[in-house]
């Protein structure tokens, strides 16, 4: 088998492989448009789309110097472009000269989730846009991630490493179904440590690197990481480094001052993001946690484990061994510790790892090696192992690729970013959904259980059960009138209802239980409901979360 045409081989088979399957239709609805504007317009703004953002609610949107943006970054867009240019003419055809080809394309993309925009072809399908675009990108990951493990071992095992890299991580799950920031971040990390493992040139190293922080703000630790081991290992090349990072970073404050009047977007600022009060849940989340756990999700990255500590046994580790580790570490930090929602919203697995998958896969490569000159009951225990990690993580991907049920996982019975306590739930995990579980609405209280003259009376006021390490408990004292079930209305000030309403159903030993709560001060109030209406609020409480 010859490089190039396993390379190409390769790249083929893991796109088409990506198509089927799940996408997406949230963070990301305004890439394609934004793409459109860069290509047409020459701006990013998206004020030709009025009509469209009115349809969505202006929902990811917002509004800087009187024009219209997507709140996430533009790099992912500005990597689309050439693919927008391509898909453009094909979108048009379809819809022009197939339309039973496109009604099908329009009734799957509802299906899926994300109903057609009145607008031109592949703004009209951007799911299916984006979807193309991101599984292309991802599939270009791949390949690099072959050429970088081609290195150190023969053609046939990097082969077995790219697939594994392409269907038994994040790779295959989320960066391929929709244009996130996931997949051109991967494929800008794994071209700078293709250059680096080769020795090529820094300047190049410095470009893509600053490219990924323009796509990505957590991008900012491979960069600053990276900076510094070319001033350890390489020091007569860190003003080539910095060069090419300079460039984009010029370019990337210049485009910010003209466009939003700032020097970073709102994106980029600590602002943009809820602060964590739950560090040690997030550590330990994004690692093991039946929702987001790395390892869980891929335990084929235990091999990252072993293969650096063989390194470090062998005192073989190199400085980008190191550099690559410590990136790792620090970005598994920030995650956890800078933001709030750690858990990454609606999503499925360890999305937040997706972008550093490359250098993951990296430090598995010895292991590889390894099994390559091993023999014997050596070589049987090895492969039957890598086999029985690879299977797992392939399946449990192949899940969140083509199963609906894991994405409504995180909506039903209730929203994880309501109960995020859901991400350690062990009866039922994400990566089950459809399999032996089916994830399904709370069904609504049926009112008319109850005969009534007239809603019910004031409960007593909610009372403090308890309030220790983010979990309240409320219970308050039923009120008069027969009552269906209880609501609880909850806010950031008095009188406001700008938190997540709450219900408790028994209606005769009334109680609500918050867990995971941020500090602060919440105003709590409590009403009855039956098919008469809803009665009078209960007198308002302010609840203390330390």
């Amino acid at each position: 088998m010859t490089r190039w045409f396993a390379a190409a081989a390769l790249l083929a088979i893991v796109w088409i492989a990506y198509l089927p399957g799940n996408m997406g239709c949230s963070d990301s609805m305004w890439s394609i448009p934004t793409a459109v504007s860069l290509v047409d317009e020459h701006n990013p703004d998206l004020d030709e789309h009025l009509p469209s953002l009115r349809a969505r609610g202006f929902v990811f949107t917002q509004r800087l110097r009187g024009h219209f943006f997507t709140i996430y970054p533009l790099g992912a867009s500005i990597m689309a472009a050439p693919g927008v240019i391509a898909l453009r003419p094909l979108a048009a055809a379809i819809r022009r000269s197939a339309p039973s080809l496109w009604r099908w394309l329009e009734r799957v993309q509802r299906e899926r989730g994300c109903p057609p925009l009145d607008d031109e072809p592949v703004i009209a399908l951007h799911s299916w846009t984006e979807h193309l675009i991101a599984s292309a990108l991802v599939a270009a990951t791949a390949l690099v991630t072959f050429f970088i493990a081609a290195r150190q071992m023969s053609i046939s095992t990097a082969v077995v490493v790219a697939l594994l890299f392409a269907f038994g991580t994040s790779a295959w799950s989320t960066a391929s179904r929709s244009l996130w920031q996931h997949g051109p971040s991967m494929l800008l990390l794994a071209l700078a440590l293709l250059i680096q493992v080769r020795g090529g040139p820094m300047f190049w190293v410095g470009v893509l690197l600053a490219s990924g922080y323009v796509v990505r703000p957590t991008n900012i630790i491979p960069l600053a990481v990276m900076g510094g081991w070319t001033l350890v290992s390489a020091p007569k090349k860190v003003p080539r480094f910095l060069l090419g990072a300079g460039i984009v970073g010029v370019l990337f404050v210049w485009a910010n001052v003209r466009l939003y009047g700032l020097w970073l977007p709102p994106y980029y600022q600590p602002g943009f993001y809820t602060k964590n009060y739950f560090i040690a849940d997030a550590l330990a989340g994004n690692l093991i946690s039946p929702a987001r756990g790395l390892f869980v999700f891929s335990p084929i990255f235990v091999l990252s484990i072993v293969g650096l500590g063989m390194k470090m046994r062998a005192r073989t580790v190199t400085w980008l061994d190191a550099a690559v580790a410590v990136t790792l570490g620090l970005h598994w930090i920030a995650i956890a510790v800078s933001n709030g929602n750690w858990w990454g919203g609606d999503s499925y697995g360890p999305r937040f790892f997706a972008d550093l998958l490359p250098y993951l896969t990296f430090l598995a490569l010895p292991v590889f090696t390894r099994v390559e000159s091993a023999h014997g009951v050596r070589l049987a225990a090895s492969a039957a192992a890598i086999g029985a990690l690879s299977l797992v993580s392939v399946a449990i991907h192949a899940q969140g690729a083509l199963n609906r049920a894991t994405s409504d996982w995180n909506v039903y019975p209730v929203s994880v970013s309501i109960e995020p306590y859901r991400v350690w739930d062990w009866h039922h995990p994400q990566f089950l959904a459809g399999l032996t579980f089916k994830p399904e609405p709370v069904p609504p209280v049926d009112l008319s259980i109850l005969a009534c003259a007239a809603p019910p009376g004031v409960p007593g006021a909610p009372v403090i059960v308890e309030n220790h390490g983010g979990t309240v408990v409320l219970t308050w004292q039923p009120a008069p009138g027969p009552v269906a079930v209880y609501v609880m209305d909850v806010g950031s000030g008095p009188g406001l209802r700008d938190e997540p309403q709450r219900e408790a159903r028994d209606v005769f030993h009334p109680q609500v239980v918050a867990r995971r709560v941020p500090p602060g001060t919440y105003y709590v109030r409590v009403r009855g409901r039956n098919r008469c209406g809803d009665g009078p609020p209960s007198p308002e409480v302010a609840v203390t979360v330390q």
